[in-house]
């Protein structure tokens, strides 16, 4: 309806001009907008430009339209506004550069009864923010009259003097040729977005066309990658430049297959050469990634390898890309030539240099491939053995090969220039502002390898300045530097070595942060530390700290690092956690060749609430051993002296069957108070234990030893020094204890006797992630009673993989004294052990060992001879895996079998609760 109305008025716009021929026209397209239009042929004349806009005017008073837009313009045609929008100044004009209006006037009249307000603005659409604005107010018609006249003439002397400095035509022609960019547009584009083409276009909508933009847009368009071909067409329209990017995408990589890669994997590939699917592609991007695999076959001693690139063009502009590789054999190393290597032999400086010919056994080695890529590297190694044994002038020229046998094969020539060798003229160490005769003075003397007459060694020298700063970082200069410098006498040919040190202040801890602990509260972490705000910096104190956390098992990792506060001596501390799962819901099962099968149920947590409290609930059902306990542990329940108390309670009932001579049954508790001696590494504990216990003994041994019901009331106190690097899996370290335990009468029980234990394990780590680890144990136990003989279950029982004085390669239990030929166990014992540990599989916990080991047990009549051990010796693996450590051994005794031992024997066991030693 809308469309039909429109039509009707430009009808009656085009009747009026007709017939008027240059008298004002006006239509009204809107009830609350009048619009007109005056003009006149020919040149501007003021009195018709006055008599033109004063009719259209008069029109716009008639019309009682509060509003009112005329505009003058040299067309014939009256051109049509809609001002259906609000109006101002941008739109109107974008109105007049679309229909060729020159000048517009706007405003309205307001009417307060018979006094009114004439506004209205005189816009000039060469500049509109310099229009001017009009205002008239008065009362009656005959006022009003007078004042349309007066704005008629200065709206017509405005026009006339403007036409008069300039020509009609020049606004028209402005308008043509402006390099005032109209618009910008994107041809050609499929997969590209256009906003984020325009993004990348410099030029903008308004602003002024500058063809050093263009060329920079391009450019830029370009460096994304996207583009193969980019054009740009610029056209003019009455309105301005329209800008066209014209731009041809490039092809998208469909899939990318090597075939015949040989011997270094695609995922090598693939790692190297970064050309994904669904990226676009370049001629110059298959030309690097061609290069890069030469390069890569090359590097591996492939220099015969043929490398091309098939390109299949698919539909929709993509492409797939196939790299088929002939790997070919590679290029061996007939011979390395040294020359001028007068001091050393050419065998020795090629094993320092780890360069390989080829020999018979290259077929299963592969040794002597030609590895340009490594050749560099040898060479240093060549030069650093030269500079560490005093050859400082010496130097390699660049290597030269003669290829053999259509290149399968290779020659290197080394050419080397050995030069003197330089011994140390003297050595002279200064500490910056203290007296070189001081005790610390002496101290760093005592620490060096470099001295006076020896050969210069490059090597050496760096390690003294690492011992220099890592002695006087341990005494809390963490700043300390020491700046070596040296001065070669050729003449002489010496060189004098001065170590400058620069000690700084002593340092000290700051601020302590934690990050990473979700669940952990952070004073659990920070009694963990071994660390104090304002104690002095020392790197053992953090080393400490850092086990300590480890030892904690809460975290997956845990990293300490130290941060200098600027200007200040100071080191704040952070510590980095992440947090593991800390409970365990276990239902399983576990064997091993003392217990066969048994039932494992488990509920444990050793972190509970974050708040470092461990509590557990088991129970191993199976056989003939059952076990039910509870334990609950708080680490730090309070402190005295500034070091932590910590509580264990437990209660717990066990059956136990496993001897043949006997079977009892314990139900009790205990309460274990610990306290820390010395840090972490050295700690007392003291534990009283209740339990009543009940056994039954074969008739062959009731007639020595006693049976039924005791009560044992105990007390014990047990030190343990600890330095082990890992709580599961050590390898560093040591663990020892002692324990003095006292039970009788005195303290409430019918079970009388004095007992202490002793064990210590001491590992060493050595190569290749191995360690060795030695132990030894042993045990004393005498009733205090005379009238009351030892009960069974509380003597010694050695043998076994899973009892607790193991010995490996013998049955359960089945070292030590006997009657009749039943064992009743010792009251006295020890053990010694050595291992040797490999891993296997570090990451997933499975270790190899091999193993010796040696004990017995005596009576309190038998003779104890420490020479005189049942020993076995063999091979076994741990699995430290997720649902209980896994151990198997394979044994031999060493001497004659005793007590129905086999000479060899294989053990094992699984599942939660059994030892592995």
């Amino acid at each position: 309806m809308r469309y039909y109305k429109n039509i009707i008025y430009i009808f009656l716009i085009l009747i009026v001009v007709l017939c008027l021929n240059g008298i004002a026209y006006a239509s009204i397209n809107n009830s609350n907008v009048f619009t007109g239009f005056f003009h006149q042929k020919g040149k501007p004349v003021l009195s018709n430009i006055d008599k033109s806009f004063e009719t259209a005017f008069l029109r716009y008073i008639k019309s009682s339209k509060p509003y009112f837009v005329i505009a003058y313009s040299h067309l014939k045609t009256p051109p049509y506004f809609n001002f259906n929008k609000k109006i101002n100044l941008i739109r109107i004009k974008k109105l007049g550069l679309l229909y060729n209006s020159h000048y517009i006037i706007t405003g309205s009249i307001a009417r307060f009864g018979s006094q009114y307000r004439l506004h209205a603005m005189i816009v000039n659409l060469n500049n509109i923010y310099h229009s001017k604005t009009l205002k008239y107010i008065g009362t009656g018609e005959k006022s009003l009259n007078k004042n349309i006249g007066l704005l008629a003439y200065k709206v017509s002397s405005l026009i006339a003097k403007n036409y008069s400095k300039k020509p009609l035509s020049v606004l028209s022609s402005h308008a043509k040729f402006s390099k005032k960019i109209y618009a910008i547009r994107v041809e050609g584009n499929i997969r590209v977005g256009t906003g984020f083409i325009l993004n990348d276009i410099l030029l903008k909508k308004g602003s002024i066309y500058s063809i050093k933009k263009v060329n920079e847009s391009i450019k830029k368009l370009y460096k994304t990658g996207y583009f193969k071909n980019i054009t740009v067409n610029v056209k003019s329209s009455p309105y301005g430049l329209i800008i066209t990017f014209i731009v041809s995408e490039r092809p998208y990589i469909k899939y990318v297959k090597y075939s015949g890669n040989g011997s270094i994997s695609v995922k090598k590939i693939k790692k190297i050469i970064n050309i994904q699917p669904n990226s676009p592609y370049s001629a110059y991007k298959g030309f690097k990634a061609l290069k890069i695999l030469k390069f890569l076959y090359s590097a591996e001693g492939y220099y015969n390898a043929k490398i091309r690139l098939n390109k299949i063009k698919l539909s929709g502009n993509y492409v797939g890309l196939n790299f088929i590789i002939a790997q070919n054999s590679p290029v061996m190393v007939s011979k390395v030539v040294l020359r001028g290597n007068t001091s050393y032999s050419s065998a020795k400086l090629l094993g320092i240099m780890n360069i390989k010919t080829v020999n018979m056994l290259t077929w299963i080695t592969g040794a002597g491939k030609f590895e340009k890529a490594k050749l560099n590297s040898q060479i240093m190694k060549l030069l650093s053995f030269y500079y560490n044994n005093g050859y400082i002038d010496v130097s390699v020229k660049k290597p030269k090969f003669i290829f053999l046998k259509n290149k399968k094969f290779v020659k290197i020539l080394l050419t080397i220039h050995q030069g003197p060798q330089y011994r140390i003229s003297d050595v002279n160490v200064i500490i910056k502002n203290k007296d070189k005769h001081i005790k610390e003075y002496n101290s760093i003397i005592k620490l060096l390898k470099t001295k006076a007459g020896n050969i210069f060694n490059r090597k050496m020298i760096e390690k003294d300045i690492l011992k220099i700063t890592k002695y006087l970082t341990y005494k809390g200069y963490a700043f300390a530097n020491v700046e070596p410098s040296i001065k070669i006498s050729r003449k002489d040919r010496s060189v004098f070595v001065k170590l400058t040190i620069h000690k700084g202040k002593i340092a000290r801890f700051g601020k302590i942060t934690i990050t990473g602990n979700d669940v952990t509260y952070s004073y659990v972490i920070l009694r963990a530390l071994v660390i104090y705000p304002g104690e002095k910096y020392n790197p053992e104190l953090i080393k400490l700290s850092r086990r300590n956390l480890k030892n904690l098992s809460y975290f997956k990792h845990a990293t300490i690092v130290t941060e200098k506060v600027p200007g200040e001596n100071i080191l704040n501390v952070k510590v980095h956690v992440k947090e593991e799962n800390t409970g365990k819901f276990t239902i399983g099962g576990g064997y091993s060749s003392a217990t066969s099968f048994m039932a494992i149920s488990s509920i444990s947590e050793s972190n509970l609430f974050g708040t470092g409290i461990s509590a557990s609930l088991n129970a191993q059902v199976g056989g003939p051993y059952q076990s039910y306990s509870l334990n609950v542990m708080q680490p730090y329940l309070t402190y005295l002296y500034g070091r932590p108390i910590s509580l264990d309670a437990s209660v717990y009932d066990t059956f136990n069957s496993l001897y043949y001579e006997f079977a009892y049954r314990s139900a009790g508790g205990s309460l274990t108070v610990g306290f820390p001696l010395y840090r972490r590494i050295l700690t007392e504990y003291v534990r009283y234990l209740i339990e009543q216990d009940s056994s039954v003994i074969i008739p062959g041994l009731a007639n020595i030893l006693p049976q039924g019901k005791l009560i044992t009331s105990e007390v014990s106190f047990t030190t343990v020094y600890n330095t082990l690097n890992n709580p599961m899996v050590p390898t560093a370290g040591d663990m020892a204890s002692f324990r003095a335990s006292l039970a009788g009468s005195l303290i409430g029980g019918n079970d009388d006797f004095i007992k202490f234990t002793a064990q210590e394990n001491h590992y060493i780590p050595l190569w290749w992630g191995t360690s060795f680890m030695t132990s030894i144990q042993g045990g004393y136990i005498d009733p205090t009673n005379s009238n009351a003989p030892l009960p069974i279950y509380q003597r010694f029982f050695v043998g076994g993989i899973t009892n607790t004085y193991p010995l490996l390669g013998f049955m359960y239990d089945s070292v030590g004294p006997t009657e009749n030929g039943l064992l009743y166990g010792g009251t006295r014992m020890m053990t010694v052990g050595a291992k040797y540990l490999i891993p296997i599989m570090k990451k997933m916990g499975f270790y190899g060992f091999l193993w010796w080991n040696a004990g017995n047990a005596w009576t309190t009549s038998q003779t104890i001879n420490p020479f005189n051990l049942d020993e076995a010796a063999g091979i076994g693996f741990n699995w430290y895996s997720p649902f209980g450590p896994i151990e198997i051994t394979y044994g031999k005794i060493l001497g004659a079998p005793i007590n129905g031992n086999a000479s060899t024997r294989i053990q094992f066991s699984m599942g939660e609760g059994f030892g592995g030693l």
